[in-house]
C-alpha cells in the first residue's frame, strides 16, 4: 500500500450515510466539530492506516512505514508536493476514514484508481499512457542499468516506466535499483514513494507529467526523473 498520494486523481465514491464524516455537524454530545481538517491530518490518517494493518486487511497488511514515516510521507502529499498530489490524498483519507470496514475501505480506494484504457499518441493531452513496441521498451532509456549513478534523467528526458505500483512502474523501478555500494536505499514500495518530491510538470518526449524523486545513496543524493506513462503494447 503506497500512500501518501500515490493513487491517481479521482473522485472517492460516496460513502454510506451511516459511516462517520468530516464537516461542521457537531458531536453526539453537542460538542463543537473539530476543526476543518483535523480528522484527515496525518496523524489521523495513519492512526486509521495502522489500524487496519492491526486487522490484517490486505490494504495495508504490507505498509512497510513506522508510524513517524507515515505522517511525514501524508505531511509532505498534503502540504508540499503540490495541489495534485493533496487531491489524490485527501481523496484517499476519506477512503480510509469513512469506511468502518476493511471491505469498504479496500473498495474505495480500488475506485480511486481509473481503469487503463487505451494509449493515447504520443503529445496528446490526456493520463492514458503512450505505446512503445516491446523490441523498443526492452532497449528505452536506463532499461538495463542497476544502478543509480547509471541512471542519469532529466524532465526533458525522464526515465520512462509504465505506471505508478504496477511490477514495471516507477515505484518497483526504484526499489530494484542500488547504490553504488550495492546497498538498496528502498526496502519497499512504501520507503520509495516516501522520497517523492512531487510532480514537475510536463516533461519527456510525449509531454507526460513527470515525478521527481530524491535518492540518498552513500555516494551522493540523486535526482531522478520518471515518466509513468509509458507502456509496452503487447
Amino acid at each position: 500500500m503506497a500512500c501518501g498520494g500515490a493513487a491517481p486523481p479521482a473522485r472517492a465514491p460516496d460513502a454510506p450515510d451511516d459511516l462517520p464524516r468530516g464537516g461542521a455537524t457537531a458531536g453526539p454530545d453537542g460538542t463543537a466539530p473539530a476543526a476543518p481538517g483535523a480528522r484527515d491530518s496525518p496523524p489521523a490518517i495513519c492512526a486509521r492506516v495502522f489500524e487496519l494493518k492491526a486487522e490484517a486487511c490486505p490494504l495495508a497488511a504490507d505498509y512497510d512505514l513506522s508510524v513517524a514515516e507515515c505522517e511525514e510521507d501524508f505531511a509532505r502529499s498534503l502540504d508540499q508536493r503540490g495541489p495534485d498530489a493533496r487531491t489524490v490524498t485527501l481523496a484517499l483519507a476519506a477512503c480510509l476514514l469513512d469506511n468502518a470496514s476493511c471491505a469498504a475501505a479496500s473498495q474505495c480506494v480500488a475506485a480511486l484508481a481509473p481503469e487503463r484504457g487505451e494509449f493515447r499518441a504520443c503529445g496528446s493531452e490526456g493520463t492514458e499512457p503512450v505505446a512503445m513496441a516491446r523490441a523498443a521498451w526492452a532497449t528505452r532509456k536506463a532499461a538495463t542499468v542497476t544502478r543509480y549513478s547509471q541512471a542519469t534523467s532529466t524532465k526533458e528526458a525522464p526515465i520512462e516506466v509504465c505506471g505508478i505500483g504496477d511490477p514495471e512502474g516507477q515505484l518497483a523501478w526504484l526499489v530494484a535499483m542500488t547504490c553504488d555500494d550495492g546497498s538498496r536505499p528502498f526496502r519497499s514500495p512504501d520507503h520509495a514513494h516516501a522520497a517523492r518530491v512531487g510532480n514537475v510538470g510536463a516533461g519527456g518526449r510525449c509531454g507526460s507529467i513527470i515525478d521527481l524523486y530524491e535518492v540518498r545513496c552513500p555516494e551522493r543524493t540523486y535526482q531522478i526523473y520518471l515518466d509513468a506513462y509509458v507502456c509496452p503494447r503487447d
